[in-house]
């Protein structure tokens, strides 16, 4: 009787020992159940963040790539239309000099004015009246305003505007807004915010919620409060990261359209002023040197894509992209 008594208090002691042990509201052991619930819910958010980005960097691209080829079809158009003006020149002032040549040539006093005025009017003699337009008209020539330009939407020349906006959307590319951007929703990049939600989804990780729960450090309501509100706030802070990446690129976009088309307007003025300057010197040295001067028709240069590009994207891109 003594022994069996002995046996009901030792029993007794075990239990109380296992109840202080074991957290209140403690079941039993980790629901297997439970940790792939948590689990699926994590991939399922992973899964939507990773096909939006995969979504937006196409889209961003497309943009990126519609821009660069309206860019280069206004370059060769605006080309064209200096290639053009210059043979349409260069035959118009040749025209005239075997005209004058004609008419002076036999008198030896003219040479050296047929020369002197010869000069001006060749593209290819350095400090000539054609020649200081010829050469801004060259994308070619260093420093010419054609030259200038063309670099400027040319995303492998340096510092280039458009080499600025291929880096921010390219996501290997050290900083860039969409390498911050496709970073904080790959798992694997230590640190970052979906590394930081799979790891407190997982029951091996230690020290996360579902390692707690796992551990018996955790109930399985206190877990799942905690891993919902995780869960939760990551998923928010995620669309937020997106978002301000998205509309980080949609403004750099829009700048860029604008600076370069600013650009570009800028760079016919300077060259049709290059041209009517030195239509002009070249009428007054003919005036001079034989009496009257020259007209040529004028230089009209019409280009509209990449400012219809741009009204496009102040009204659509954001709807497009942002989403």
């Amino acid at each position: 009787m003594r022994k069996k008594t002995i046996s009901i208090w030792v029993l007794v002691a075990f239990l109380f020992l296992v109840s202080i042990a074991l957290p209140e509201g403690k079941l039993g052991a980790a629901s297997s159940l439970f940790m792939n619930e948590v689990a699926d819910k994590y991939e399922e958010l992973e899964d939507k963040f990773t096909k939006q980005y995969k979504a937006d960097l196409k889209s961003v691209t497309t943009y990126y790539e519609q821009f660069l080829q309206q860019s280069s079809d206004e370059q060769k158009q605006l080309e064209q239309y200096l290639r053009e003006d210059m043979a349409y020149l260069e035959d118009l002032l040749e025209k005239d000099y075997d005209k004058l040549a004609a008419q002076y040539g036999s008198d030896r006093s003219y040479t050296t004015k047929l020369n002197q005025y010869r000069n001006q009017i060749n593209p290819n003699y350095s400090t000539g009246a054609l020649w200081k337009y010829s050469k801004e008209t060259d994308k070619g020539y260093s420093t010419s305003l054609h030259w200038k330009f063309n670099n400027q939407i040319n995303p492998n020349y340096s510092t280039s505007l458009m080499w600025k906006y291929k880096n921010e959307i390219n996501p290997s590319y050290s900083t860039s807004t969409m390498w911050k951007y496709a970073n904080t929703v790959n798992p694997n990049y230590s640190t970052s915010l979906m590394w930081k939600l799979r790891n407190e989804s997982n029951p091996n990780y230690s020290t996360s919620t579902m390692w707690k729960y796992k551990q018996g450090q955790l109930t399985q309501q206190q877990a799942k409060t905690n891993i919902e509100k995780i869960l939760k706030t990551g998923e928010e802070d995620l669309q937020a990261e997106r978002d301000h990446a998205i509309n980080t690129i949609r403004k750099l976009r829009e700048r860029t359209i604008s600076d370069i088309i600013d650009l570009r307007d800028e760079t016919v003025r300077k060259i049709i002023s290059q041209r009517t300057s030195s239509l002009k010197d070249i009428s007054a040295l003919r005036s001079s040197l034989f009496g009257s001067g020259i007209d040529a028709k004028a230089l009209i240069i019409n280009l509209i894509r990449l400012r219809l590009l741009l009204m496009e994207s102040c009204s659509s891109l954001s709807s497009r992209l942002i989403s």
